[in-house]
């Protein structure tokens, strides 16, 4: 994308996650470059692309047009493999990403703080490290962030732990009301505030698990007639929550809240180390749950 961009700085770039693509939004976001000179399109993890869209992706690999730049990325594993083996095979340029070893992560850090023009030490930026994980992307979003509100050109270790720490509220279940609220992009904020915070993923898809189990449990009784406080003790939730489910329960259906902890229960197990790359599964999970409801 970089040397898209220095070739032509107006280069117009569309950028959309495996798990939320369609056949319609392809071919609208392919056919983009009609309306300008050049364009780019990044499809993110697609070992979530539905296997329908295969053929249609394989069609672009082999002519994407003259002014039409594809990028796919992929995290490894074999789901969705057979996708890359036959971008491969018509002749998609690979590229591996290896992950950094845990030792150079802060090296990556100073490296980006470099590109920025701000200073940070070692000391800092082993704070940072340890305040956000071994995400790249959040490391850098960190890092950017820190460097857009500091007064000055360095970032000293009391800078990273009172920026973290005023975010400490940042939760789950501001993430899991953005989610039942079906608002896909606070959704996404929402989690990625929480992740450069420092929560750790497995508090994520647990206020996720418990704000759906509530719902269901309200969709259950809502027409029981029991008085608010009554309620309330039978969901398990205070007695002033008991509205915000009301307005939520108007998105969903019991049977959408069950394969909504379906899909919870299996990104838990991703993120608690039995899948590939816990922080695509969470942003395919927000996604795709906010986007779903009636």
């Amino acid at each position: 994308m970089e040397h898209c961009r220095s070739q032509d700085p107006g280069v117009q770039i569309n950028d959309v996650g495996g798990a939320e693509i369609t056949g319609a939004h392809l071919a609208q976001l392919s056919g983009a470059s009609l309306l300008a000179e050049k364009a780019v399109l990044v499809i993110r993890d697609i070992s979530m692309v539905a296997e329908e869209l295969f053929d249609a992706i394989c069609d672009l690999v082999t002519d994407p047009g003259d002014e039409l730049s594809l990028v796919l990325t992929h995290p490894g594993g074999q789901k969705s493999k057979k996708l890359l083996t036959r971008c491969e095979k018509l002749g998609a340029h690979k590229t591996e990403c290896l992950a950094l070893k845990p030792s150079r992560l802060v090296d990556f850090v100073r490296s980006e703080a470099k590109s920025l023009n701000v200073r940070i030490d070692g000391v800092a930026a082993t704070a940072l490290v340890d305040a956000i994980g071994s995400d790249l992307r959040a490391l850098a979003a960190g890092l950017a962030q820190l460097a857009a509100d500091s007064e000055s050109l360095e970032i000293t270790e009391s800078d990273v732990r009172a920026y973290f720490a005023k975010r400490a509220e940042v939760s789950g279940f501001a993430v899991a009301d953005e989610v039942l609220a079906k608002r896909p992009g606070p959704a996404l904020a929402q989690l990625r505030w929480a992740r450069t915070a420092g929560v750790p993923p497995v508090l994520l898809t647990a206020a996720l698990a418990n704000s759906f189990r509530s719902l269901g449990k309200y969709l259950d009784l809502k027409n029981s007639r029991m008085q608010d406080r009554d309620l309330a003790r039978a969901v398990g939730v205070p007695p002033w929550k008991i509205r915000n489910l009301n307005r939520q329960a108007r998105n969903w259906r019991p049977e959408q809240v069950a394969h909504a902890l379906q899909r919870i229960a299996a990104t838990d197990g991703d993120v608690k180390g039995m899948g590939i790359e816990p922080e695509y599964a969470l942003e395919n999970l927000v996604r795709e749950l906010a986007a779903s409801g009636s």
